[in-house]
This record gives C-alpha cells, structure tokens and sequence, in this order.
C-alpha cells in the first residue's frame, strides 16, 4: 500500500464512523464560533474605531452548503470604513485538509489584499460540544506566517493594507 492510499483508508474508516448526528454538533459549533469572532471584533477589537465614527458594522446573513456539513445559515461581516473602503470576514469552509474552518478576510476590491482566518481546534474530538478553539491569522501557507488572531495582530495588519 503506498503512503497516500494509507492515509486515504485511515480518512475513509474515520468517515465511516460519524454519523450526521455528529456533523449536526460540528455545524452549530462551526456556526456558534464565526458568531462569537464577529462579537469579538465587533465588541473587543474595533470597538472604540465604531464609537469614533470610524467604522460601520454589517452582519449579512447568508447560506452555505458543503460536503459533509451540510446546508447551514451563517453570516459575513461587513466593516465599512470612514472611506467607504470596506472590510469583508466571509465563511469559506467548515472543515479544511488542516483546521476546522476557513473564513477569508479582505480589502474588497484588492485581491492583494487578503488574508484567511483558520479555526484551529485545541482538543481531540471536533464533534464534541462547546469544543475549545483558537483563531489563526494565516497571511500565507508558510506556518511560519500563522499568528494567533488578536486585536494587535488585525489592527497591524488593517494598518497595513490601508497604506
């Protein structure tokens, strides 16, 4: 057996295993986590910059299906800048090859612009509920440009893509 097909009969006895009642818990959890980073950046991170007048909030809903997961409602959120420029976190993935959940975040209108935003679980089983998580910053696929999400390191790179 080679190497590949190895890994591709351990993924498949893994999937045999779960059942939809575990991807049900995996998918609150998934949508659950994108609510409380939008209150985290919202609320924590860019609080003060809404206060001033400096940046507008939208929350707009939307529908994604996916292998697996299914069909879920979740939501991109939308930072309006004093500019007009505006700022997008928009759900990619509930499940990708190395984390649990991709979101892309942007300048909109400048594809150089962009960064994605990974779910990385801390615990063993991803069908657990209220699982621990952490946010990751990836700038490029070089783990070496993966940082913790905070509120320095997205007004870092905010600072950055505005000038």
């Amino acid at each position: 057996m080679t190497t590949l097909e190895e890994k591709l009969t351990k993924l498949k006895k893994i999937d045999e295993k779960t059942d939809s009642h575990d991807w049900e818990i995996y998918k609150k959890e998934w949508v659950n986590s994108i609510n409380l980073l939008y209150a985290s950046i919202m609320d924590v991170y860019f609080e003060e910059y809404e206060l001033k007048g400096l940046m507008k909030f939208a929350v707009i809903p939307v529908t994604r299906s996916e292998a697996y997961v299914g069909e879920y409602v979740t939501a991109i959120l939308e930072i309006t800048l004093a500019n007009n420029q505006s700022l997008i976190i928009e759900p990619i993935a509930a499940v990708t090859s190395d984390y649990y959940g991709r979101l892309d975040f942007y300048l909109r209108g400048n594809i150089r612009k962009k960064v994605s935003i990974y779910r990385d679980l801390l615990g063993e089983n991803k069908f657990m509920p209220h699982c621990k998580y952490e946010w990751i910053l990836a700038k490029s696929y070089n783990k070496e440009d993966h940082f913790e999400l905070d509120k320095v390191q997205i007004e870092k790179l905010v600072e950055e893509w505005l000038s």
